[in-house]
């Protein structure tokens, strides 16, 4: 039974933590079950590590029979597909545009055609302002079988748009909260061998590289790398902290940004005799999970970083840029524990004290709003897998 895995790639290892989620726990309960996923042919070898089918997906650039094959390819993988399962974490909303909406409503629709299943995993949804939204989520939803929302305020906005109790959609948190990472004992291995040994308070920072482009300023002077500059400053000085910088973000082509380009400019900022280390290799989902599980805290602006260190008990410290983050800070009860570019350098440092005080009762409460947290991921799998196995 094919089932093709669409929103998802290898270069964003929150992205790559979903795919792996979803080909585990639907093959474990869809009997024959084939994971497809298209995927530019840098990326095969990752796919396959993992047990997964890459079809060859050609950039729209490349040469005309180039783009002929690949239309062959794609048209005989969705022949026989069973389900089409998307796992894109943010699409739909004013940052994206109402173009990108219609570009997926036509693909699904396309499978709907074909007699595909179309399952849309937990995402963020909204804002949708302006004229056309209404439409296209009503299209959306005519165009799939099964569609999640992952927070409440995404739910507000779909229901602002379509009216509450849409047989369609369901609410469930995101599918990462049950995502398995590599032992411990690799991630360990892993900081060793940066010279990251665990003799003081270790502090993991995962920088996004979404968040520098969209803040004011170039290099050293944009103010997100101040920002953390200063926030590295002070944990290394004042609580005596090791940091941890991690990418969550890896490309291929070296010559393209990531999230190591933010590590190595955060790195050129600070003074070489702080205990800060680079995890500067292209590192597995779950080797990126296991890594984060052996710091103390986490300070991140990525999303599925957060959930890598909350569902193994770790606090976090979030600067984010929507609300998917703060709905997340909500969830697992740590309000308090966000950070804002806005904010003075006085008001960030005090905010730091005050969670870094209360790691044990924080711990405490991550454990007891996770147990939910992670009962509600899981049951959106199960009833993914039925649904997918039986139709209905």
């Amino acid at each position: 039974m094919n089932i093709v895995i669409h929103g998802a790639e290898f270069i964003n290892k929150g992205a790559e933590a979903m795919i792996l989620t979803v080909a585990d726990a639907l093959g474990k309960k869809v009997e024959d079950s084939r994971f497809l996923i298209r995927l530019p042919k840098i990326y095969f070898q990752e796919a396959k590590r993992f047990g997964l089918v890459p079809v060859w997906c050609s950039a729209a650039d490349s040469p005309l029979h180039h783009r002929f094959c690949n239309k062959i390819i794609n048209s005989m993988m969705y022949l026989k597909c069973r389900a089409v399962v998307d796992i894109g974490g943010y699409q739909f909303g004013d940052p994206w545009g109402l173009k990108r909406m219609k570009n997926i409503i036509k693909a699904s629709a396309r499978h709907r055609r074909l007699g595909h299943l179309v399952v849309f995993m937990p995402q963020a949804w909204g804002p949708f302002t302006g004229p056309g939204w209404k439409e296209g989520v009503e299209a959306l939803l005519d165009a799939s079988d099964l569609c999640f929302v992952r927070d409440k305020v995404s739910m507000r906005e779909v229901e602002k748009l379509i009216g509450t109790n849409h047989p369609k959609i369901h609410f469930a948190h995101d599918i990462a909260w049950t995502f398995k990472g590599a032992p411990l004992e690799i991630g360990q291995s892993i900081l060793d061998q940066k010279g990251a040994f665990n003799e003081r308070n270790r502090i993991c920072v995962t920088p996004n590289y979404r968040v520098y482009e969209r803040t004011n300023g170039k290099d050293a002077d944009n103010q997100y790398i101040r920002f953390l500059v200063s926030i590295i400053n002070y944990v290394c000085t004042v609580h005596h902290s090791q940091v941890v910088l991690l990418g969550h973000e890896f490309f291929k082509d070296k010559r393209l940004p990531d999230d190591r380009t933010l590590c190595n400019l955060i790195l050129s900022c600070l003074d070489s005799s702080l205990p800060v280390k680079h995890i500067d290799q292209d590192l597995s989902a779950p080797e990126i999970k296991s890594v984060i599980g052996n710091c103390d805290w986490l300070l991140s602006s990525r999303y599925h970083a957060l959930i890598a260190a909350l569902s193994q008990n770790i606090p976090v410290i979030s600067l984010g840029w929507s609300h998917k983050y703060e709905e997340l800070m909500k969830a697992v009860g740590l309000d308090d524990c966000s950070l804002s570019l806005q904010e003075s350098n006085d008001m960030v440092q005090k905010k730091i004290t005050s969670v870094f005080a209360r790691t044990d009762s924080l711990k405490q409460v991550i454990e007891n709003n996770s147990v939910l947290i992670k009962q509600s991921a899981e049951g959106c799998l199960v009833r993914a897998a039925n649904y997918i196995r039986s139709g209905c």
